[in-house]
């Protein structure tokens, strides 16, 4: 019985962990929240390819970089996986954050980006939690997407900079 009680506080901590990091991340991009968000609406499908294909790419990279480590013996070339992984991972939770905002957004456009973030992120999370679909279909379909948007909305934005002389 305790270990039940304990695997339900491990979860909880873990929802209320995850919908905090959504906001936080909302908080401290706000203009680059906008831009994931209004990408990955406008261009769903593009946004899920370019996540599917650099996700791939970036995962082969951090293999060849670890067995170049592995190989080799350089110790700083896994440090440098490890470190990729991490921009990866980066990358993946502020594409989930836009999501989390995305799907706030269509439950109530009126809502401030914080509500729609708290709001948007633990509908996401319970409903990656249900059996088979959640886990298998959903969760890979919105962080893919969130991923993809995040490379599009930085390209886009770096397109879109004005030149300095």
């Amino acid at each position: 019985m305790a270990d039940l009680i304990a695997l339900a506080l491990l979860s909880m901590g873990t929802l209320l962990s995850l919908v905090a990091l959504f906001v936080v991340l909302a908080g401290l991009f706000p203009e680059l929240m906008v831009d994931i968000r209004h990408v990955a609406h406008t261009r769903p499908g593009h946004s899920l390819g370019a996540g599917v294909i650099n996700l791939i790419f970036a995962l082969a990279v951090a293999l060849a970089l670890f067995t170049l480590a592995e190989d080799q013996g350089l110790d700083a070339l896994g440090g440098l996986g490890l470190l990729w992984l991490a921009l990866v991972g980066f990358g993946l939770a502020l594409g989930l954050a836009a999501m989390a905002q995305l799907v706030g957004y269509r439950l109530n456009p009126e809502w401030p980006p914080c509500r729609r973030s708290l709001w948007g992120g633990l509908a996401l999370i319970l409903a990656g939690l249900a059996p088979g679909v959640g886990w298998l279909v959903l969760f890979p379909y919105v962080a893919l997407l969130g991923f993809g948007s995040v490379i599009l909305a930085l390209w886009s934005r770096r397109a879109r900079r004005p030149e300095t002389k």
